[in-house]
């Protein structure tokens, strides 16, 4: 519904929407709906609190925000904020919410609380391995049943690479 998509971002969290729905006089099998929206009381957002931020720079979480004193209060505008914070991938856990949203003022703040992620650290080493010694039994095994008469012990290297977050 249009008519309520707008009345949320223009800041008027109290919408109201009453339907009403009669049944035609001239054809009984049709019905007529009609839809009436009160917007309410419009709310403003007071001030924007961030929390959280440890090592992130500053200004990259300020661009993430839509929302800034005196504008009007927009429910889309949260969620969008949420999920762009989100797509920087540099926090574990964005919460965007609004202190006491049932509470009567005509001015409210935006709480954003943000939990960075640990920071990467690659940590790499090397290592060889190898293997040797007498012929095993499977190696007789083979020779009894017609394989190659020479059957030598087996040696394996190998290197592997750790990456580790801290």
């Amino acid at each position: 519904m249009l008519c309520c998509s707008t009345t949320f971002r223009t800041g008027s969290n109290q919408a109201r929407v009453e339907v009403k729905q009669q049944i035609r006089k001239d054809d009984p099998s049709r019905t007529d709906i009609s839809f009436q929206v009160t917007a309410g009381e419009q709310v403003f957002v007071d001030r924007v609190l961030v929390s959280g931020v440890k090592n992130t720079r500053q200004n990259l979480v300020d661009k993430q925000l839509l929302l800034k004193p005196n504008d009007p209060l927009n429910q889309s505008a949260l969620v969008e904020m949420q999920r762009r914070y989100y797509n920087l991938a540099l926090f574990n856990e964005a919460n965007v919410a609004v202190q006491n949203p049932a509470g009567l003022t005509d001015r409210k703040n935006v709480l954003v609380q943000l939990t960075e992620a640990k920071r990467w650290d690659v940590v790499y080493g090397a290592g060889f391995e190898a293997q040797t010694g007498q012929p095993q039994t499977n190696c007789r095994a083979q020779q009894s049943l017609g394989g190659s008469s020479t059957c030598t012990p087996e040696g394996t290297a190998g290197a592997s690479f750790v990456f580790r977050r801290t």
